[in-house]
C-alpha cells in the first residue's frame, strides 16, 4: 500500500463506509495520519451523493437521551445492527432535540429550554458549545442548523417567541413577539439579529433542509378558523425568510402534509385518511407549475408495528403531528426508505410496488426521530480555517 499513490488511497477509502474508514485509523501511524487528512475528507463529503446516506435514530428515553447510528454497506444496503452513539455532553444536557443535520455535523439542542447548543461530529466525538446569551424559560424557542456551500460556512438560526402581557380594553392578553438570531460558526463570536420572524413556526414542527435551504410547514394565525398550510423557508445564504408555493393539490388537504428531499429536490408528502400516499416533487425551486405528483404508495401496515407500544405522550403529539409515515430519502436503487410512526423502516420499490422490512439488531421499540446523515471526518479547526480563507480569496477577488 505504501507503494501506491496518495490520490489513489484516498480513492479507495472515499469508497468504504465510514466505519470501515474510522477503523483503519488504528492500522499504522500513516494511515492514522491520513484519517485526519482534509482532502479526504472532503472527498467523503463530495462522494456522499454517490451512496446511501447514513441514518441517526434518535431514540428519547425518559432519563438520558441516545442516539443510534446505520450505516450504508454499498454491497448488500443498510448493515443489519445499529450503533450506538458516544455523546460527550450528557452530563450537561441529558435531554435534548436533534434539531438538523447538515455535511457532516449535527446540531443537538436542549429539549427543555433551548439555551444550550452543541453542534457534534459522532464520528470524531468532536464537539462544540454555542455560546448562551439569554434565557428561554417560558419562551418557545425552534432552532435550526444549515451550511452554505459557496462560502463554506455552517450557520445555526434561534427563532425566540416571546409572550408579553398587554393591557388591551382592560383585559390582560399575551401579545407575542420574534427575534430571529444567527450563528455563524467559525465567524461570529456571539448571536446577531437579523430581525423578526412574520411566522409562527411550531417547536417541534419537521425541518428540511435542501441546497441550503431550510423549510417547514406552517399554518398562519390569520388563515383560520379554515387554516390552509404554507411552505416557510429559510435561506441560510441571504439569511432571509420566503415562502415556496404549494403544488397544486388534486384533492383538498385536510391535515397537515410533510416535507422531504427526494432526487436532490424539494417533496411533499401528503397521508391521506384512507392510508395513501402522495408525492409531489418541485422539480424547479419556487416554480410552481414544476410540481409534479411522481410516486403513489398504497396503504401499508408493517407486521413489526406495535400500535398499542406504549411511548411518551409528546413522542405519540409529535409522530402525530408530521402524519403516520414520514419519506425519509429516496435511495440509490430508485427504491424509498419510509418510517412508520416512529417505529418500523420500510424500503419500497415503486416499479414493483413491493415492501421490504428492515429488520434491525439493537434497534429501540420506538424513537422520536430519524434524520439522514452524511458521515465525515471533517473538523471544526480545519472547517473554520477553510471558510476564512475562502472569505479572503473572494474579497481579493472583489478588489
Amino acid at each position: 500500500m505504501e507503494s501506491l499513490p496518495r490520490e489513489i488511497i484516498v480513492n479507495i477509502l472515499t469508497r468504504l463506509p465510514i466505519m470501515s474508514v474510522l477503523q483503519l485509523k488504528r492500522v499504522c501511524r500513516s494511515w492514522h495520519t491520513l484519517m485526519h487528512d482534509s482532502s479526504l475528507s472532503s472527498m467523503l463529503i463530495a462522494l456522499a451523493t454517490e451512496r446511501n446516506p447514513c441514518l441517526i435514530l434518535h431514540h428519547d428515553s425518559p432519563i438520558r437521551n441516545q442516539l443510534f447510528f446505520l450505516d450504508d454497506d454499498t454491497e448488500n444496503g443498510y448493515s443489519n445492527a445499529v450503533r450506538k452513539v458516544s455523546l460527550p455532553f450528557t452530563s450537561v444536557m441529558p435531554e435534548f432535540d436533534l434539531s438538523g443535520s447538515s455535511n457532516g455535523f449535527l446540531c443537538l439542542s436542549d429539549s427543555l429550554l433551548a439555551e444550550t447548543i452543541f453542534i457534534y461530529n459522532p464520528f470524531i466525538q468532536e464537539h462544540m458549545e454555542l455560546p448562551k446569551t439569554l434565557n428561554c424559560a417560558n419562551h418557545d424557542v425552534v432552532i435550526g442548523f444549515g451550511f452554505v456551500s459557496a462560502s463554506n460556512e455552517y450557520k445555526v438560526i434561534r427563532i425566540v417567541y416571546y409572550m408579553e402581557p398587554c393591557d388591551r380594553l382592560r383585559r390582560l392578553v399575551y401579545r407575542q413577539r420574534s427575534q430571529v438570531d444567527l450563528f455563524t460558526l467559525g465567524r461570529d463570536h456571539s448571536w446577531r439579529t437579523v430581525g423578526s420572524a412574520k411566522y409562527r413556526i411550531h417547536r417541534h414542527s419537521p425541518r428540511i433542509l435542501v441546497n441550503g435551504v431550510l423549510h417547514w410547514v406552517i399554518i398562519p394565525y390569520n388563515c383560520r378558523p379554515s387554516p390552509s398550510r404554507i411552505i416557510l423557508a429559510f435561506d441560510f445564504a441571504m439569511e432571509e425568510f420566503e415562502v415556496v408555493p404549494c403544488p397544486r393539490w388534486e384533492r383538498p388537504v385536510r391535515h397537515t402534509f410533510q416535507l422531504a428531499e427526494i432526487q436532490g429536490c424539494l417533496s411533499a408528502v401528503v397521508n391521506w385518511k384512507d392510508g395513501s400516499i402522495d408525492i409531489w416533487i418541485m422539480k424547479e425551486y419556487k416554480v410552481r407549475e414544476s410540481w409534479i405528483k411522481e410516486f403513489t404508495i398504497g396503504n401499508y401496515v408493517p407486521t413489526g408495528l406495535n400500535p398499542r407500544l406504549s411511548r411518551p405522550i409528546r413522542i405519540w403529539r409529535n409522530g402525530m403531528s408530521r402524519g403516520s409515515v414520514q419519506v425519509l430519502c429516496s435511495l440509490k436503487c430508485g427504491k424509498l426508505l419510509l418510517e412508520y410512526e416512529n417505529q418500523a423502516l420500510v424500503c419500497y420499490d415503486p416499479v414493483g410496488g413491493n415492501y421490504e422490512e428492515f429488520t434491525i439488531q439493537g434497534c429501540p421499540e420506538w424513537f422520536k426521530s430519524v434524520v439522514t446523515h452524511v458521515g465525515s471526518l471533517l473538523s471544526f479547526e480545519a472547517e473554520i480555517v477553510r471558510s476564512k480563507s475562502l472569505l479572503v480569496s473572494s474579497s481579493n477577488r472583489d478588489i
